[in-house]
């Protein structure tokens, strides 16, 4: 999450879930300190990597934009 985050040393992320658990639509997965990751000097942009898209069906995604918690960004099927 964010570009040059690393060297924060995984302090403003607090991980919801483990290696190996199974999670649902909807759920976090993890939570990022906005604030805390921009004092530090680092960009807060978000990547998402899809692998197995051979298993993809289908992959919609919203305008790109700011967007706010609750956004939909992307339904992948």
């Amino acid at each position: 999450l964010g570009f040059n985050t690393v060297d924060l040393d995984g302090k403003p992320f607090t991980s919801q879930v483990s290696a190996g658990d199974q999670v649902k639509a909807g759920q976090v997965l993890t939570q990022m300190d906005l604030d805390a990751v921009r004092q530090a000097g680092a960009d807060t942009t978000c990547v998402v990597v899809l692998t197995q898209a051979d298993q993809v069906e289908s992959l919609e995604v919203a305008d790109p934009k700011t967007v706010k918690v609750g956004d939909k960004v992307a339904q992948v099927t």
